[in-house]
Order: structure tokens, then C-alpha cells, then sequence
């Protein structure tokens, strides 16, 4: 996963990492989450970005 996060990113996405408990940074992606609930809240954020 971490190779996609990476090429994503430097191809200019944005990346969102779903994480629910805590695990070792090996990329800084743009958003982390830890919940779907928080999915919709970031996904806003994202459109309202590249609006």
C-alpha cells in the first residue's frame, strides 16, 4: 500500500490513509482517518479542493 500512496501522491492526488489503531508513518499522506464516519467530512474537503 505504501508504494501506491507514494506514486499517488507524486502524481499529484490526494491521499487519505484509514488507519484505526496506531501504526508506524512510512508515508505522510494529505488526510488520516480513522473511522468511515470521518470519510465524508474529508471527501468534502478533497472536492472543495480541486473545486
Amino acid at each position: 500500500m505504501y508504494k501506491n500512496s507514494m506514486a499517488a501522491s507524486e502524481r499529484g492526488l490526494r491521499t487519505i490513509r484509514f488507519c484505526r489503531k496506531v501504526q508506524e508513518k512510512t508515508f505522510e499522506p494529505d488526510d488520516e482517518i480513522s473511522s468511515f464516519a470521518q470519510l465524508k467530512k474529508v471527501i468534502k474537503d478533497i472536492w472543495q479542493f480541486y473545486s
